[in-house]
């Protein structure tokens, strides 16, 4: 987990794993699994800097891909990880209970 601060309290996290069929392995699924910025704090930077120091860690301990779920009816995530390089590989269809 990843936290930002700003004048001595929290603003935004980032929760990631490394994901690896063979424990300590390299080429594991480097996670994002959640990152919120507060609002007044959006498109300041803070996401991405998150996003950057998250994929400086996947760099050292896999060096696998990276990825990220995003609800299908959330554009401005969409957008906010197409800029930082994610591009869209699979889709997922639910059925309601």
């Amino acid at each position: 987990m990843y936290l930002a601060e700003l004048d001595g309290a929290p603003r935004a996290f980032l929760i990631a794993e490394v994901e690896s069929e063979r424990p300590f392995a390299a080429g594991g699924t480097c996670w994002i699994h959640e990152v919120y910025v507060q609002e007044e704090f959006r498109r300041c930077g803070i996401g991405s800097a998150l996003v950057a120091r998250a994929e400086e860690f996947f760099r050292e301990a896999s060096g696998g891909r990276r990825a990220v779920r995003v609800e299908a009816s959330n554009r401005a995530a969409q957008r906010f990880w197409k800029r930082a390089g994610f591009s869209e590989r699979a889709r997922v269809l639910e059925k309601p209970a």
